[in-house]
C-alpha cells in the first residue's frame, strides 16, 4: 500500500518540480540588488542547509509566541528559519572568510 502511494504521488511531485523549474528558468532578473542577493544565497547555500537544523526550534518558538493561525505558522517558521540561517552564515563569511569557505562550503 505504501509503495503504491509513493509511486502515485512521486509522479505528481516530479511534474510539479519540472513545472516550477521551467517557469523559474524564464524569469530574467535585471536588478543589481536582487542579483547580488541571489549570488549571496548561492554562496551560502550549503551553510544555510547545515545551520537551519539548529534554527528550526528557535523559529518554532518565536512564531508560536506571535500566535499566528495554524495554517500560517509553517510558512512563517520556514521564512524565519531561512532568514536567521542566512544571516548566521553570511556573518560567518564576513568575520572569518577563509574558515567559512572550508566549514560552510
Amino acid at each position: 500500500m505504501e509503495l503504491f502511494l509513493f509511486i502515485l504521488f512521486a509522479q505528481c511531485h516530479f511534474l510539479m518540480t519540472v513545472a516550477w523549474y521551467l517557469l523559474i528558468q524564464k524569469v530574467k532578473v535585471t536588478s543589481p540588488l536582487i542579483i547580488s542577493a541571489l549570488k549571496n544565497i548561492t554562496k551560502c547555500g550549503l551553510g544555510i542547509y547545515m545551520v537551519h537544523y539548529f534554527a528550526v526550534g528557535i523559529g518554532y518558538l518565536a512564531i508560536d509566541r506571535i500566535d499566528l493561525p495554524i495554517f500560517m505558522r509553517i510558512p512563517a517558521t520556514a521564512l524565519f528559519v531561512f532568514i536567521v540561517s542566512w544571516c548566521i552564515v553570511a556573518l560567518f563569511y564576513k568575520v572569518l572568510p577563509k574558515a567559512a569557505k572550508w566549514i560552510m562550503g
